[in-house]
């Protein structure tokens, strides 16, 4: 018989509980594989048209200088990693941008 989706439920609070009391064995992950997509120049241009940004304030925003981003729009060069991953969710959801411009004005205000 399945098991019902309370008993799996109650089975991984105990597992939660006795990881917290140091029993490490109960530990277990779930890898997802998730391609992000690639942008080419034409797409990098009209996300940052629709998100309204100069190409100094997306630079900002995502963490690269303004000559990157002038590189990946001309062509020249093609964003990887966490720059990759930042404009699939500027992409996804507007709320992205305001959480990152809300980062990059306390990071900025602090120093």
């Amino acid at each position: 018989m399945e098991e019902s989706r309370f008993e799996r439920l109650a089975e991984s609070l105990e597992q939660a509980i006795a990881y917290k009391r140091g029993n490490q064995s109960v530990a277990r992950s779930i890898e997802r594989m998730f391609n992000l997509p690639s942008f080419n120049q034409d797409e990098i241009v009209v996300l940052r048209a629709q998100l309204g940004l100069s190409r100094q304030a997306l630079a900002n925003v995502i963490g690269v200088s303004k000559r990157t981003l002038e590189a990946w729009e001309s062509g020249a060069r093609s964003p990887s990693g966490p720059a990759r991953a930042l404009l699939y969710l500027l992409r996804k959801d507007r709320l992205v941008l305001s959480l990152l411009v809300h980062r990059s004005t306390t990071v900025s205000s602090s120093h």
